[in-house]
């Protein structure tokens, strides 16, 4: 049985990147092209051609550059905005512990620099509690500039009921002109 249209992997490495691709008759293509640039584009035109995408059935990106900078530390420093009371959630996780009885626990460093508590609170129904104060907001994102943030992470309780609060500190940190949001 062939697949009813494109299905094309992409992995954008430090200095290539790698595309699989089948096409709709079931045919394995694959390229290797330097990242530089607009290295995922090149390598699509290499396997397609002049063909276009339509009937586009998966298309699955994955970066080692985010994985190499996540296992080695690099990147800019990042803050993690979430609702208040919950800035420790990062750090107790989910307690799962391959040695149960170590009396040594090391724990993995999180990967947010800062943690700022935004003052919102949505209900698990949608519900809101709590209106998601910009002004205190906008004072914790100042700081933390100052401090030499760079990125800045949102994630708020109940946010995929209610994703307006989000929506609205990430617009609030892009208007700061952070990097990333």
């Amino acid at each position: 049985m062939s697949p009813a249209g494109w299905r094309i992997a992409i992995d954008r490495g430090g200095t290539f990147t790698d595309v699989v691709a089948t096409d709709p008759a079931g045919r394995v293509h694959t390229a290797k092209v330097l990242a530089e640039g607009t290295g995922e584009i090149g390598a699509l035109r290499a396997i397609l051609g002049s063909e276009d995408l339509t009937g586009l059935q998966a298309l699955r990106i994955g970066t080692t550059v985010a994985t190499n900078a996540l296992l080695t530390g690099a990147g800019v420093r990042t803050a993690l905005v979430i609702t208040e009371g919950f800035a420790d959630l990062l750090t107790i996780g989910h307690q799962a512990r391959p040695e149960i009885f170590a009396l040594d626990i090391v724990r993995v460093a999180p990967l947010a620099h800062v943690v700022i508590e935004a003052r919102e609170r949505v209900s698990a129904d949608g519900l809101v509690l709590l209106e998601l104060d910009l002004d205190h907001l906008r004072e914790s994102l100042v700081s933390a500039r100052q401090d030499g943030v760079e990125a800045v992470a949102v994630a708020f309780a109940h946010a995929v009921i209610r994703p307006d609060h989000e929506e609205a500190a990430g617009a609030l940190a892009r208007e700061m002109g952070f990097a990333s949001v």
